[in-house]
C-alpha cells in the first residue's frame, strides 16, 4: 500500500510537546531516517539579488539571480499534497490543496523566493513548435526530458523519433536524407520536471527537545509556468 506521507507528516507534526521524550513527536533523527529511504531528489536554485550570477547566470525582471546551490547525493526531501476543506457559500465545502515540501533545516534552509526542481517526476505538456531550421530547437519547459508523440499540426502525421533527440529542454534534429527536420509547425506531448517556488516563512526552523534537535521544516510551494522557469 502506497506511504500516505501528508498524513504521516501532518500528525507526526501536530503531537504534542513536553519535556517527556516520548510527547515530543517525530525527532530529527527519525524523521532523517525516513526521508532518507522515502524521499526524493531535489536540485535547490537560490534566489540572490545580483546584477549577475557567479556562473553568468542572467537576472530575471525582478533582479534575482537564481543559483544552484549543491546539495549531497543522499539529501532528499517528501514532496505531497496538503488538503483542506473549505466552505463556499454556494457550493459547500469544496476541497483545496497546497504542494507542500518537508525537509531538516540543516541540510536545506530556503528563503522566500528560492526554487525547487524536482529530480524523480515528471508533468506533460503539449507545444505547438515551428522549427526555426537551426540543427536545435528549445522547448518551453527548460528541463523537459522526453518526447511522447510528434506529429504534423495540418496532416497529423506522426513523426518518427529517429527524426530527433531531446536533452536538457532542447530538441536536437537528426537532419539527414533518411531523417530529415520537419519544415512545418508541429505538435508535441513532451514530459518535463516540474519547477517549484518556496512559498514558506523564512524563520522555519524549530529548535525543540533537550537536545535543542532541529524538528523537520515544512511549507507551500508554487508550480511555475513555462515563462517563469
Amino acid at each position: 500500500m502506497p506511504i500516505d506521507l501528508s498524513t504521516r507528516i501532518a500528525d507526526a507534526n501536530a503531537l504534542p510537546l513536553s519535556p517527556s521524550p516520548f510527547s515530543q513527536g517525530i525527532q530529527a533523527e527519525d524523521f532523517r531516517v525516513q526521508v532518507r529511504e522515502h524521499g526524493e531528489r531535489v536540485r535547490w536554485l537560490q534566489a540572490i539579488e545580483a546584477q549577475l550570477g557567479p556562473n553568468g547566470e542572467q537576472p530575471t525582471r525582478g533582479g534575482v539571480v537564481y543559483v544552484e546551490k549543491p546539495l549531497a547525493p543522499e539529501i532528499r526531501v517528501f514532496l505531497y499534497q496538503e488538503t483542506r476543506d473549505v466552505a463556499v457559500e454556494q457550493f459547500g465545502l469544496l476541497a483545496r490543496g497546497n504542494m507542500m515540501i518537508s525537509f531538516l533545516p540543516d541540510e536545506i534552509d530556503p528563503i522566500r523566493d528560492d526554487r525547487f526542481v524536482a529530480l524523480e517526476r515528471t508533468l506533460t505538456s503539449r507545444q505547438a513548435l515551428t522549427p526555426s531550421g537551426a540543427a536545435t530547437d528549445a522547448l518551453n519547459h527548460r528541463d523537459a526530458v522526453s518526447v511522447s508523440s510528434m506529429w504534423d499540426s495540418v496532416t497529423g502525421v506522426i513523426i518518427s523519433p529517429t527524426r530527433y533527440t531531446v536533452e536538457n529542454g532542447v530538441i536536437r534534429w537528426t537532419n539527414t536524407l533518411a531523417d530529415p527536420r520537419p519544415t512545418g509547425e508541429v505538435t508535441l506531448v513532451y514530459k518535463y520536471r516540474p519547477h517549484y517556488e518556496w512559498l514558506g516563512e523564512n524563520a522555519h526552523q524549530a529548535f525543540l527537545g533537550e537536545e535543542g534537535a532541529r524538528l523537520p521544516g515544512k511549507g507551500p510551494l508554487r508550480l511555475l509556468t513555462a515563462g517563469e522557469e
